[in-house]
């Protein structure tokens, strides 16, 4: 009888660790499944991040796409009206108009001009009552910085050799129309809000300008026809610049070529977190 209370001692014993193993395996489990659902959701929130991520990327990157094409899609301005409606127009209004401030950090704010879907909910820039429920809307942001060291009036007017030119100067009066002036940058921020997600496309370009030029001599003004001087236009009266007196010019306000050039391209992404949808 004792031997077998001792086995049945020892046999309660081997129960009872029996029963601890089924307790902490039973507990095992149900944190793994735990770890596993938690994963599993924060994967959900991610790939759902990563979407509206994509989705923001993609509408900022189309969008500054676009307006890159058309701002170089145009060498000159045109005087008929033919760009009226165009970007490359009111990006050079924008360039030229003094109510829009030149860019400065002591007031930033001020300097910068966002442009919006007009419907645009102001409290949440990501809709619009014109667009679809969670299409996201684009942010237009224009800055402009001047380049106070290289304007038209640094070369409005100068003078050309006759000694240096000898008889042809067609060398010399090339080099002078192809003067280029580099008197602005533009700066472009496209940003694209979808939800709580927010993606930006900066480029930045320089505005490059040529101009008409006149020439004159002694108080007469001459024209260049590729052989000879003449009097006041191509079909006047041939002029031979003679004496000491130097060949003026002067730069005259309209264009004869309007570029812009890209400089530099960033982007930025802000905002984040879980689709509250």
């Amino acid at each position: 009888m004792k031997w077998k209370g001792w086995q049945q001692l020892r046999q309660n014993k081997k129960n009872g660790i029996s029963m601890v193993v089924v307790i902490c395996a039973s507990a095992f489990f149900v944190a793994f499944a735990a770890a596993i659902l938690y994963t599993a959701g924060l994967l959900t929130a991610q790939s759902n991040l990563r979407l509206k991520e994509e989705r923001c990327n993609q509408l900022a990157t189309s969008a500054a796409k676009v307006l890159n094409e058309e701002l170089l899609k145009y060498d000159n301005r045109s005087s008929d009206g033919s760009q009226n409606q165009s970007f490359y127009a009111f990006a050079n209004k924008f360039l030229d108009d003094t109510q829009y401030l030149d860019y400065s950090e002591d007031y930033p704010d001020a300097s910068k001009y966002n442009f919006l879907v007009s419907d645009t909910n102001l409290d949440n820039l990501a809709e619009a009552a014109s667009l679809p429920a969670g299409y996201g809307n684009i942010r237009i942001t224009l800055s402009k910085e001047k380049n106070s060291a290289e304007t038209m009036a640094s070369v409005k007017t100068g003078e050309l050799d006759i000694a240096a030119a000898g008889t042809n100067y067609q060398t010399e009066i090339d080099r002078i129309r192809n003067t280029t002036v580099r008197e602005y940058n533009l700066i472009v921020e496209v940003t694209a809000s979808c939800h709580d997600t927010t993606y930006t496309c900066k480029t930045e370009y320089s505005r490059e300008e040529k101009y008409e030029v006149k020439f004159s001599h002694n108080g007469v003004d001459i024209v260049w026809d590729g052989s000879n001087w003449h009097k006041n236009n191509t079909s006047g009266e041939i002029y031979t610049p003679e004496g000491s007196e130097a060949i003026k010019y002067e730069f005259l306000p309209q264009t004869t070529s309007c570029v812009f050039q890209e400089n530099v391209y960033t982007d930025t992404m802000q905002g984040g977190g879980t689709d509250s949808e």
